[in-house]
């Protein structure tokens, strides 16, 4: 019923007059936004019923997000109104020069099983100044866009990516960097 639901919603016609004899349940809510400060207690991050790990771990230590490996990656458990969605982090790379310092964002993500994930991905890599799209099909990782620039260690960033239909974008503090058209993923609201 959600599905139709959402259909329903996005064709502006009631459920209620093409749900045929199914009982009569009121459409699940969806959410426009959904926010965390991590403002709480040092904890794993999937202490949270909002959030679901899907590869290596994360941590809240005081009040930030930081990896307990080489990255983690989570997805938060809520539903959007619809797949049209952007995805927006604040990262700093808290003046490590050591590693990969890769701070990326998912989009359209559709399952808590990471080997056979659907999403889009983009990301911000510290170590050699770039930026890139990849989409995930069935556990596989294409890029599908990328640049080079110039990022500080030490600064902090706001990277957005957004999926709206076709147009797939991230930006770096409101700039486009990355961009592509793609149709491999959709209908996915996490």
């Amino acid at each position: 019923l959600r599905w139709l639901t959402v259909k329903a919603e996005k064709y502006g016609v009631n459920y209620r007059e093409i749900q045929g004899d199914e009982p009569d349940e009121a459409p699940l809510p969806h959410h426009t936004t959904v926010t965390d400060d991590f403002n709480r207690a040092d904890e794993g991050l999937e202490a949270s019923a909002d959030w679901t790990q899907l590869n290596n771990g994360c941590a809240i230590v005081s009040n930030r997000v930081v990896s307990d490996a080489t990255h983690g990656i989570y997805r938060n458990e809520n539903d959007l109104s619809g797949d049209d969605m952007f995805v927006q982090i604040d990262v700093n790379g808290g003046g490590d020069t050591t590693g990969d310092r890769i701070f990326g964002a998912l989009a359209r993500s559709d399952t808590n099983n990471w080997a056979s994930h659907n999403c889009y991905w983009g990301r911000l890599k510290l170590n050699d100044d770039t930026t890139e799209i990849f989409k995930r099909v069935g556990g596989s990782n294409t890029s599908i866009d990328s640049d080079a620039g110039t990022y500080g260690d030490s600064t902090t960033y706001e990277l957005k990516l957004t999926a709206d239909g076709t147009s797939i974008s991230l930006e770096i503090d409101s700039s486009t960097k990355s961009s592509a058209t793609d149709s491999a993923v959709s209908g996915n609201l996490r």
